[in-house]
C-alpha cells in the first residue's frame, strides 16, 4: 500500500487490488491505453492530492501526476472491502478527469485528505 495512502486509511491492509472488469471499462468506457493504466497506476505511489468520497464511506479518491490526453487522472479505492477474512482496498475506478470543476469542488467542499 502506499505510504500516503494507508497513513490515511490505516486499518485497510496492505493490500491493493483491480479487477479485469475495472481494467476493461478503463479501457473501453474511458478510453485509457494500457499503458495509461500502468501509469497511473504506478502514481499511486506518490499522490498529488487524495479526497474523501463523496458518494462512498472507506473510500479515497486519489488524484495522480499523471495526466492522460491533457486531464488529471483519478484512482477511486473502496477500503472496506473483504476479502476472505482480510480487509483490503479494491480500486473501483480509474479514469481521467473530464472536468477540473469537479476536483475544485472537492477542494471547496472540505474533501481533501492529502496534498
Amino acid at each position: 500500500m502506499p505510504d500516503a495512502i494507508s497513513t490515511l486509511q490505516p486499518d485497510a491492509g496492505a493490500a491493493l487490488f483491480v479487477t479485469e472488469s475495472v481494467l476493461w471499462k478503463a479501457v473501453d468506457k474511458h478510453g485509457l491505453t494500457p499503458k495509461e493504466i500502468k501509469d497511473i497506476l504506478k502514481g499511486l505511489e506518490n499522490p498529488i492530492m487524495v479526497f474523501d468520497s463523496k458518494s462512498a464511506t472507506q473510500s479515497l479518491v486519489v488524484l495522480v501526476d499523471k495526466a492522460t490526453g491533457g486531464r488529471p487522472s483519478v484512482v477511486a479505492i473502496d477500503f472496506a472491502h473483504q476479502s476472505g477474512k482480510m480487509t483490503v482496498g479494491r480500486i473501483k475506478s480509474i479514469h481521467a478527469k473530464d472536468d477540473a470543476a469537479s476536483i475544485r469542488s472537492w477542494i471547496d467542499e472540505g474533501y481533501t485528505r492529502y496534498v
